[in-house]
């Protein structure tokens, strides 16, 4: 059964390929972790060991190092406010977020996130959704680290590193061929 499982996931694969202008080290990938509701006043904190580049997707494009450990950030009246070092919230003006670690990871409610995180509030499902951009390689690190257990045979971790990058290499190009890219995460 793991033979058929594997012969058939690798013939999926096969009808999916990258471009050779686009190498996998460098592809990258948007994964929605959560939309939380905006309904009610949300707090989040977002922590990293040597602190933060922050930045505006959406906005002037400009981007800010910071050497604090911790961001915390406050959602309410479908508008998002960040914590100054000063100790006061100031509303993020454009309604999205880049935070990434200036090395290293991020964490949220005690999970870690490799990559970017980019929030981004939705006014017309009064969501904020929380996306993680990063590497592919990373991503499928990260997938068999906590899908994979460790007294699986090395086999069956391998049938599960292909059926993940073919997964998420298929939802990239099927994305691409949609007109609000942008819109989607994978």
């Amino acid at each position: 059964t793991l033979a058929l499982l594997t012969l058939s996931l690798l013939t999926c694969l096969s009808k999916t390929t990258i471009h050779a202008k686009e190498p996998q080290k460098d592809l990258l990938i948007r994964v929605l972790l959560e939309e939380i509701s905006t309904t009610k006043p949300q707090k989040l904190v977002i922590s990293s060991k040597n602190g933060f580049i922050l930045e505006s997707p959406m906005g002037c494009g400009q981007k800010f190092s910071t050497k604090r450990t911790s961001i915390p950030l406050i959602i309410k009246n479908s508008s998002m406010f960040i914590q100054c070092s000063d100790g006061i919230f100031k509303r993020i003006k454009h309604d999205d977020l880049a935070i990434s670690p200036r090395d290293g990871v991020s964490h949220i409610d005690q999970k870690s996130y490799q990559g970017t995180l980019d929030l981004r509030l939705n006014k017309e499902s009064k969501t904020l959704q929380l996306i993680n951009k990063l590497y592919l390689d990373d991503y499928l690190y990260s997938v068999l680290l906590n899908e994979c257990l460790s007294y699986w045979p090395i086999q069956m971790q391998m049938v599960q590193a292909v059926a993940s990058r073919t997964y998420a290499i298929y939802q990239i190009q099927q994305t691409r061929q949609q007109k609000n890219a942008k819109e989607i995460y994978y």
